[in-house]
């Protein structure tokens, strides 16, 4: 298992971009299965999968109510399902989950309540179920921005801590530690502001100073077809036994 230090300091140059789709049909079954997607956002990727994978069952988890209520207006799918709940207090059964997914969610859960969170993740889990956790490294143009006005820091390194204690406490095993790129567009500063400042899950209040310094450095990178972003990412896949 690497460190908190090593995800400090990994230097992303010269690592792949990765598609999540091709990390899922690299690393995961997920014909046939129950997936849940645990702080699920916009449920983009559990629709995704519903869509492309008829065979499984997706449950889609979030705890913005606000978030909640958009992913059910949603067209449906038979074999889609969008529930309101925690990571801390998943509303689902012991052993029922063949894999559970969550991507970028871990450092949104209070710090104090993370080590919850992934003994939830373990008790949904059937024996020898897949954890799939995608955390954003602190690093990269993209976190430039973002920490004018909302420094992750200290979550980021409480999530990737937390996986690490529940790996070194033998509550889960580690299949796979892997750091990658993830490539983001964001055609204009109004879908910026839509996506990550006017969020309903967190109350961004920027300052007109703030507000002028995320712009300018966001519009350094706009290019004819919008910003492009190189996002830093970590992946631990983990395993439950016995």
């Amino acid at each position: 298992m690497g460190t908190t230090d090593s995800m400090q300091t990994w230097d992303p140059r010269g690592a792949a971009v990765c598609d999540l789709k091709d990390l899922f049909a690299e690393l995961l079954t997920l014909k046939d299965s129950r997936i849940l997607d645990l702080g699920c956002g916009d449920g983009d990727v559990a629709r995704a999968i519903a869509a492309s994978e008829q065979s499984a069952s997706v449950v889609g988890i979030e705890t913005d109510a606000i978030q909640h209520a958009d992913n059910l207006k949603a067209d449906p799918l038979p074999n889609l399902e969008f529930k309101l709940g925690s990571a801390e207090k998943i509303p689902e059964p012991d052993e029922s989950v063949d894999v559970v997914l969550m991507m970028k969610s871990l450092h949104h859960v209070p710090v104090a309540r993370m080590d919850q969170a992934l003994r939830e993740v373990r008790r949904v889990l059937h024996l020898e179920g897949l954890a799939f956790i995608v955390e954003p490294v602190f690093g990269g143009a993209f976190n430039e921005i973002l920490r004018v006005f909302h420094d992750e820091k200290e979550v980021r390194l409480a999530a990737f801590e937390a996986v690490r204690d529940a790996i070194t406490s033998g509550s889960m095993i580690l299949v796979e530690e892997r750091f990658f790129l993830t490539s983001v567009t964001i055609p204009d500063f109004a879908t910026f502001e839509q996506r990550y400042i006017n969020v309903t899950h967190s109350d961004h209040r920027l300052s007109t100073a703030q507000r002028t310094e995320v712009r300018e450095k966001f519009e350094r990178h706009m290019k004819p077809g919008g910003a492009v972003f190189k996002m830093p990412m970590r992946l631990d896949l983990l395993q439950k036994k016995d």
